[in-house]
């Protein structure tokens, strides 16, 4: 059996057991539930703590090291607790942790100028708390996608099997999943249509290391590169352009923070737009980053260079 195929099984057993013990603790236990089985897993795993308080450091290096340890705990706190949630989709509608809001009225108002919403995604826990607010708010969102998205490796069995289980949650929260295809660009048909027919949301991560183009810029005192996607779409359908990211504020209690629209001006040409756009978008990932680093799960593996 392939290494990813024996990752995808334990993901696939571990999701749906977090999910059903989730399912079936009242939401008043939840909290104190999350917070044991990250105790539970930090000692199982310390190796893996130490490791990624190392990673945290070389990106960091004014962090002391115990703060950089108490990064990588909340780091393990946040998978805890997205495999809880993901876990409970498979057999719930919603979220089981307690969502927030702030900065909705960036989302509406962007709305009002008739020409559809691009978000860019920022990998801090988990997109789903997103989506759920912006469908209650009207705005469902159509999400591009890679189809690998949820499993380990290429394999079109895991695809196929594991993906529509762990992401459940996910895919009922989503108005729409448009798939990333290659070689074709199909999917930014769908996109365009989305947005100037429709005047749609589509949500774009802007963070992942996957992307055809991608621009360098600024990230931690080092370089990273960022895919350029949402930016030229916004350039060439003439959509708002807003960031968001769902920040841990405690156990089990989310908060979804939706930015102002990124000002860089429509006038000019689209790379000059793409490579001043994805600055702006790398210095608010920057900022969020060092404000909130244990959010983010995956962000010392981002493919970059430290400084």
């Amino acid at each position: 059996m392939a290494r990813s195929t024996v990752r995808n099984v334990a993901k696939l057993v571990t999701t749906i057991g977090l999910g059903a013990i989730t399912a079936i603790t009242p939401q008043s236990a939840r909290p104190g539930l999350a917070e044991r089985l990250t105790t539970a897993g930090a000692r199982i795993r310390r190796v893996d703590l130490d490791r990624v308080a190392h990673a945290v450091g070389a990106w960091l290096p004014e962090v002391s090291r115990d703060e950089c340890r108490a990064i990588a705990a909340e780091m393990r706190a946040v998978r805890i607790e997205q495999a809880m949630c993901r876990g409970y989709g498979v057999f719930r509608r919603g979220w089981p942790a307690r969502i927030t809001v702030r900065g909705i009225e960036h989302l509406h108002a962007a709305h009002t100028e008739g020409r559809g919403v691009i978000v860019w995604l920022m990998s801090f826990l988990d997109a789903t708390p997103f989506n759920i607010i912006a469908a209650a708010a009207g705005h469902p969102v159509t999400h591009l996608s890679l189809p690998t998205h949820g499993v380990w490796g290429e394999a079109r069995l895991s695809q196929l099997i594991f993906a529509p289980i762990v992401l459940r949650g996910e895919l009922r929260s989503q108005g729409r999943r448009v798939l990333i295809t290659r070689p074709g660009l199909d999917y930014v048909r769908d996109l365009v249509s989305v947005l100037e027919s429709e005047h749609g949301t589509v949500t774009i991560r802007g963070d992942e290391s996957e992307g055809r183009l991608k621009v360098e810029a600024p990230h931690l005192g080092g370089v990273a590169s960022f895919p350029t996607g949402a930016p030229s779409l916004a350039h060439r359908t003439g959509a708002a352009l807003l960031t968001t990211a769902t920040i841990r504020r405690g156990p089990l209690d989310h908060e979804v923070v939706v930015d102002p629209p990124v000002g860089v001006s429509r006038g000019l040409d689209r790379r000059t737009f793409q490579r001043e756009a994805v600055r702006e978008y790398a210095r608010r990932l920057d900022e969020r980053v060092r404000t909130h680093p244990g959010s983010r799960p995956s962000w010392p593996f981002l493919a970059s260079r430290p400084p």
